[in-house]
């Protein structure tokens, strides 16, 4: 059987442990190719086999060994060249946009088609989570905490940090910074819900009336419209974090933000998604092989779950998990889930202010 293998999306820690997973199950009578560079390289032609290689190396690999691309590439021009290679089912390690083009693609391609649920957006459901976000959560979490130390490092310099973090319309990440416990952010700003500018400028100068600085963490898909913080229609144009630099410092507020984008993105998985991954890759060979199709990723104990194509959908961070512009003790539960990341390991920071 020849299946092949293809990295979409953006870089993610859990992507190298699925590639590694389905190099070690398949063996004889299975053919693995690789599309090097995404869609876009699939329909160029560059495609390599992946039989032979070591998947222990793979797999502790921050960044897709294949290669990703995120441009838009024509539909016909893969679906040529899935057949000009005689390919029999296609592995897709892929996040919640990945989905959505697969589930196009495999509407035109009688082959099969199996993905695997990776995204550092934690956006693709109905899994408990997605592989790659509890690397991107620690280390969010771990950004927070350093942001914390960066604060108490200085007298008067800044009052207010605005801690931008990715996610484009799903706040999972923006809420894994609660993570840092007593160093996590005061306030949270999530797409998923719709803030008063104004409640929010009095809740900041609260924070350093009490504590003398305040930190502030906020998704990228957040924008600011007609005095209310909201999920922007177009992400890469929503700027929230520099509107809101502006306004706090219009209120006489010293304010900078930080982006901190690739610093727990490209990132080596941890243990658990190094494992999950592992699993998932070897599983999803397994059901291309006997003739299964759908969506994988982990349940609660981080067991493989297999969805339907249709199944799959956008997941966002539920009501329950906000608490005004805090995560609710529920949202808590479930990123220690998660995660392993513990605020307890980390000291008080020592200053004389």
């Amino acid at each position: 059987m020849k299946i092949l293998v293809v990295q979409s999306g953006g870089p993610s820690p859990g992507s190298n442990p699925a590639l590694a997973g389905a190099i070690s199950a398949c063996h004889d009578g299975c053919e693995l190719l690789g599309a090097v560079g995404g869609w876009i390289g699939l329909a160029k032609g560059n495609v390599i086999s992946l039989n032979g290689l070591k998947p222990d190396q793979i797999a502790s690999s921050p960044s897709p060994y294949l290669v990703t691309f995120r441009d838009r590439t024509s539909e016909d021009a893969i679906m040529a060249s899935i057949r000009r290679l005689g390919v029999d089912a296609i592995l897709i390690i892929g996040g919640e946009g990945s989905t959505a083009f697969v589930k196009r693609l495999r509407s035109r391609a009688d082959i099969e088609t199996l993905v695997v649920a990776k995204t550092i957006d934690n956006d693709l459901g109905p899994f408990h989570h997605d592989l790659g976000y509890p690397s991107s959560a620690e280390r969010v979490a771990d950004f927070a905490v350093r942001m914390r130390y960066d604060a108490s490092s200085y007298v008067g310099y800044v009052e207010a940090d605005l801690m931008q973090v990715m996610g484009r319309d799903a706040g999972w990440l923006t809420l894994a910074s609660a993570l840092a416990g007593k160093h996590a952010p005061d306030l949270f700003l999530l797409p998923e819900a719709t803030y008063d500018v104004e409640e929010l400028l009095a809740e900041v100068k609260r924070v350093i009336a009490r504590a003398g600085k305040a930190l502030v963490a906020i998704s990228e898909g957040v924008t600011i419209e007609d005095g209310k913080l909201v999920r922007a229609t177009d992400y890469q144009r929503a700027g929230a974090a520099p509107a809101l630099r502006d306004l706090l410092q219009a209120q006489g507020i010293r304010t900078r933000y930080e982006w901190p984008g690739i610093l727990y993105r490209c990132v080596e998985p941890n243990e658990r998604d190094r494992k999950e991954g592992i699993d998932l890759g070897r599983l999803a060979i397994e059901k291309l092989l006997k003739g299964q199709e759908g969506v994988l990723g982990p349940d609660e104990r981080g067991k493989p779950e297999l969805v339907t194509l249709d199944e799959a959908s956008k997941r966002y961070v539920p009501f329950s998990f906000l608490n005004g512009f805090l995560p609710s003790p529920e949202a808590l539960r479930y990123l220690r889930q998660v995660c392993a990341f513990h605020e307890s390991s980390w000291t008080e920071p020592l200053s004389l202010a």
